[in-house]
């Protein structure tokens, strides 16, 4: 009898982990990562998700990485045409937009930090593409067959890009196919199909004419505006030095200043 109830309590528990490790399994797929960052956790509510890679474009030639959007600290700088990726954005009371980014300045840990996004250029990725092509895209038409495919299916980033994003392989598509959303047909013919998420991919586009080509011609993207990368004639901790040197002297006048005031208006009421 006791091994009976044993076996029983130790099936509810192994069905119950189960149960666990699958919602977690699929929940962990929707989760968004957030950066360890004290003034990102204050203003959340405030914040909005972005998840999209730019690259600095500052008018001087470098893109200054501050603490927060209210702090004079600087973090670093980052010379023009270096990649950013920014992951979440804040609108401060002036109305500009700032992005936090996380980084690693070659220590063992990384650091976040915030900077304007007027100074970052977003490099072309899906969106662009959607912004540019949303008139050519059509409702999926369920032509895509993964029997009549070799395994490792292309995905790319969008139809032209010069990064494969990731890959498809039969395993995954023996268990269920991705939810093609909408299509895009290219100038050469080429049918192509989006889907928003599928096992951890997201946002990718597999071209259903020719799925296993990994060399399929590309599209140029010219970026109008570049400015030219230089460094800035100070470093960020010698700026950072500047300003704890005035408001160290701020203090100083301020302190001297009730010490004067006290001084002569304690002498004044001391005389007859």
């Amino acid at each position: 009898m006791r091994k009976l109830v044993f076996s029983k309590a130790l099936i509810f528990f192994l069905i119950c982990l189960l149960s666990v490790t699958w919602n977690f399994t699929f929940v962990y797929g929707d989760v968004i990562w957030e950066p360890q960052d004290n003034f990102y956790e204050r203003e959340r509510e405030n914040c909005d998700y972005v998840n999209r890679t730019y690259f600095a474009n500052g008018e001087k030639g470098y893109v200054t990485v501050y603490k927060n959007p209210k702090s004079r600290q600087v973090v670093t700088d980052l010379e023009n045409g270096e990649d950013i990726h920014i992951i979440f954005t804040y609108e401060d009371k002036s109305g500009r937009a700032w992005g936090i980014t996380q980084f690693n300045d070659n220590s063992k840990s990384y650091k976040t930090g915030w900077m304007l996004m007027d100074e970052l250029i977003a490099r072309y990725d899906h969106i662009s593409f959607y912004e540019d092509h949303q008139k050519e895209l059509v409702d999926y038409d369920g032509s895509f067959d993964p029997d009549k495919c070799e395994d490792k299916i292309v995905v790319w980033k969008y139809p032209g890009a010069d990064v494969i994003s990731s890959h498809l392989y039969m395993d995954d598509l023996k268990e269920y196919l991705p939810e093609f959303s909408y299509m895009y047909t290219d100038s050469e013919g080429k049918k192509w199909a989006h889907f928003t998420y599928y096992m951890g991919r997201r946002n990718g586009w597999v071209c259903l004419t020719d799925p296993n080509n990994e060399n399929l011609p590309t599209i140029k993207v010219d970026y109008e505006g570049l400015i030219p990368a230089s460094k800035p004639d100070r470093t960020h901790l010698q700026r950072n030095g500047s300003w704890l040197f005035i408001g160290l002297v701020a203090g100083l006048v301020m302190v001297t200043a009730i010490l004067i005031k006290l001084f002569y208006g304690n002498k004044n009421k001391a005389k007859p």
